[in-house]
């Protein structure tokens, strides 16, 4: 634990802390086309125990909303057979607009683009959804190797 003192009677609240004011990232964006890079990417348990999701965080790489964060849970394993298809299909998809044939680890979607269709949730209209992948047209960049990797590194004492 962290010693941290703090006193809420020195803080002085403006118009804007009366729960009224939004910021731009408490709205969806716009419906379209954005080119995003994953950011993100971990496997976690469900909420109810029963099975696990695959997390893919994009963040808009171009454009007005540059820096925004789209979130996707792609439910792999699951009770509910359709929610497996579905997961199935969509990474199927992505791995497609990536120009893959698959993955063994997560972190290997780290750091590659695609062209999202986004839209708006269907379930809550605050929140972004995305409904489709596209290849950016730019070859995907093969993992280097350690044979060429640089003999020498800045930080290797000599």
């Amino acid at each position: 634990m962290a010693k941290f003192n703090f006193n809420a009677n020195a803080v002085e609240l403006d118009e804007r802390d009366d729960g009224a004011y939004q910021s731009k990232y408490d709205q969806p964006i716009p419906e379209d086309k954005y080119l995003a890079e994953v950011v993100e990417t971990d496997i976690r348990a469900t909420k109810k125990g029963n099975g696990y999701y695959t997390l893919v965080k994009w963040e808009v790489a171009e454009g007005d909303h540059l820096g925004r964060w789209l979130f996707e849970y792609h439910n792999h394993d699951n009770p509910n057979e359709k929610a497996v298809e579905i997961a199935a299909r969509n990474l199927k998809k992505i791995c497609n607009a990536f120009g893959i044939d698959g993955f063994n680890d997560t972190d290997e979607l780290m750091g590659k683009r695609a062209i999202l269709s986004v839209g708006i949730d269907r379930n809550d209209s605050s929140r972004n959804s995305v409904l489709g992948y596209a290849s950016t047209g730019a070859p995907t960049p093969a993992p280097k190797t350690e044979s060429e990797a640089p003999a020498e590194r800045p930080w290797n004492k000599k």
